[in-house]
């Protein structure tokens, strides 16, 4: 995992226990080896009938945490989805939220993903967080950077709030997925939560024609009226069915606009003496992370 695990990390890992299965551990540890430090062991115990929850440290396991019953079963598929958030591990189960683990240490350490026991694992994807492509940030270090917004598979459409307004220096992170036949998304960063009557420093639009290609359009709107719409072409991302990671950087020239690590777009900062201080989305997308450092 590089150089370790840091904020909007993700890993999804498809399976099922053996049909005898009595206990399986999945490590999130500094290295290869079996007795490496741990930042976050799951631990499910089909013979116990609980899940627990811990980390390992110069040997040392730290305090457990269990839950009273355990949702997996011999020979039944699961899909699991873990991310990490500024504070701790969370987790879906079969599209679900599921449970949490505070940090107990320093999450970078973790750079092995280590797997044992009665399971059988049909697919591991790990989506590593792109937040400085083309060192947009300049070399500062992306993992001491306070979270602003942070949501792991949301519902769309959705409007949220950004601790501490989107200012110059943060990065927005969107990774999704475009569904089969889309027609439309749009994302806005804008001052208040209003559909109507907020002022928006930035509207992203993306409107896909008959067949399937993709037109990007950026705007911004102050009082009501509307400003000069600037068009993006890209060569390629956004289309139908395929995953995309969108980074929005707020620099001194505007908003930097990324496509699967790819600059398409600069627009303008157009506000006068207002901070944008909500993220909405909606259209045809599946979110599986939303980060704002």
């Amino acid at each position: 995992m590089g150089s370790g695990l840091k904020v909007g990390d993700l890993f999804s890992i498809k399976g099922q226990p053996t049909e005898d299965a009595k206990s399986f551990t999945i490590n999130w540890q500094s290295g290869p080896a079996k007795f490496d430090d741990v930042l976050f062991q799951l631990n499910p115990r089909l013979d116990e009938g609980r899940v627990v929850r811990n980390s390992r440290l110069d040997d040392e396991m730290g305090k457990e945490e269990s839950t009273q019953e355990t949702p997996f079963s011999p020979g039944t598929p699961f899909d699991l989805m873990v991310g990490v958030r500024s504070l701790e591990f969370e987790t879906r189960l079969d599209g679900k939220e599921w449970i949490t683990f505070g940090h107990k240490h320093d999450v970078g350490a973790a750079k092995t993903l280590f797997l044992e026991g009665d399971m059988q694992p049909s697919s591991i994807c790990i989506d590593l967080a792109q937040l400085n492509p083309s060192g947009v940030l300049n070399g500062t270090n992306i993992k001491t950077r306070g979270v602003r917004l942070q949501q792991m598979c949301p519902e769309v459409p959705l409007t949220s709030r950004v601790t501490g307004g989107f200012e110059k220096g943060c990065l927005l992170l969107i990774s999704g997925k475009v569904n089969i036949q889309p027609s439309r998304m749009q994302m806005t960063v804008q001052c208040g939560e209003g559909s109507e009557d907020s002022d928006i420093a930035l509207r992203y639009l993306v409107q896909w024609e008959d067949d399937g290609s993709p037109k990007i359009t950026l705007n911004s709107k102050e009082e009501d009226n509307w400003g000069q719409e600037v068009k993006s072409r890209i060569d390629d991302g956004l289309h139908p069915g395929l995953a995309f990671d969108l980074l929005v950087a707020r620099t001194e020239d505007g908003f930097r606009c990324f496509l699967n690590g790819i600059e398409h777009a600069l627009f303008p900062y157009r506000l006068e003496d207002q901070k944008p201080d909500h993220v909405t989305l909606c259209g045809d997308v599946e979110i599986q992370r939303l980060l704002l450092l």
